[in-house]
């Protein structure tokens, strides 16, 4: 109620979450926070007629939802890889900025997230939005949201105001 309409949604499946709450629960505690997190919610899937399953509706993020959301639709959006190989941005799908050849702006960010110490700090706390990093982190790990900490999650940046990655 009150929240606009989506363009586009996702069914899933609760494969690793037979108790069909967790991908919801996790959703409303981000939002809950002030964090920007799709909405979900369980439904009944229905074929012929007959029931088939219970999954789970994700509003789908995309440039409708960065803007549903209150973010900049052309910031840049990337979606992480279904693996944990973070040492390059090649595997990273990109959702925003299409005009823009390659993923510079990405391929810094891990780079420099290689550094250490002052440098280190330095950086993340000059490019990376700490607040809402050290939320997601929380709720990934309150909730057990085993598939958030190395796929089906989303790097964003504030390229055209605060520059910050969240």
């Amino acid at each position: 109620a009150g929240v606009p309409r989506v363009s586009e949604f996702d069914l899933n499946t609760t494969y690793t979450d037979k108790s069909y709450i967790r991908a919801q629960m996790v959703s409303e505690m981000q939002l809950d926070v002030g964090m920007v997190s799709p909405e979900i919610f369980p439904v009944q899937v229905r074929q012929n007629g007959a029931f088939y399953s219970v999954a789970l509706m994700v509003e789908n993020p995309d440039t409708d939802f960065l803007l549903r959301r209150g973010l900049d639709p052309d910031g840049a959006y990337y979606k992480a890889p279904t693996n944990n190989f973070y040492d390059t941005s090649s595997t990273f799908e990109k959702k925003t900025r299409l005009y823009e050849a390659g993923k510079a702006d990405l391929d810094t960010l891990i780079t420099n997230l290689a550094l250490t110490g002052t440098a280190l700090e330095t950086y993340v706390f000059d490019n990376v939005d700490l607040p809402g990093m050290v939320n997601y982190i929380a709720t990934t790990c309150i909730t057990q949201n085993i598939d958030a900490s190395d796929k089906n999650h989303f790097a964003y940046r504030d390229t055209n105001n605060t520059g910050e990655w969240n």
